[in-house]
């Protein structure tokens, strides 16, 4: 929804992601999205290795979405070659109820490490303890001390 600043809010009401480990009969592992639809998008296959032979990882293979140039997938390998990382980064698209405006949000960031069998989450517009705002109007004091301690309380 858009405020009178001409900024993109993304309201409270939308879906919330659902994480496996917050349902109560989940079986598999904890940290996938449960409630997101995956849609097949075109996507540049793109491999990277590092230059740098103290580098921790080695080869990196990313799927980036080829209109969005975003990364949507990536695997990691360590400088061995062998698998050890996968990341998964699901957006989604959000219209304004005029279906004026279409943009696409980051909903996760989610880091699967298979050598520890550990994963992070990142949830992004569907957490409800996340308020996303797009072209925002940003008051320098925001950058302050006293401003970066008001937003951690």
């Amino acid at each position: 929804m858009q405020n009178e600043n001409e900024e993109w809010w993304i309201p409270k009401d939308v879906k919330k992601l659902v994480l496996g480990y917050t349902k109560d009969a989940w079986q598999g592992a904890p940290w996938p999205e449960t409630n997101l639809a995956w849609v097949k998008r075109p996507v540049y296959l793109i491999e990277g290795k590092p230059k740098d032979k103290y580098y921790n990882y080695g080869t990196q293979t990313m799927w980036v979405d080829m209109q969005k140039y975003s990364i949507t997938y990536k695997v990691i390998n360590d400088r061995s070659g062998k698998y050890w990382k996968t990341l998964v980064k699901p957006d989604s698209g959000l219209v304004s109820k005029d279906e004026k405006m279409k943009f696409v949000v980051i909903s996760a960031h989610i880091m699967v490490d298979e050598r520890t069998d550990h994963a992070s989450t990142i949830t992004g517009f569907g957490d409800r303890r996340t308020v996303s705002q797009y072209n925002a109007q940003m008051d320098i004091n925001d950058f302050s001390l006293a401003g970066f301690q008001g937003y951690c309380k």
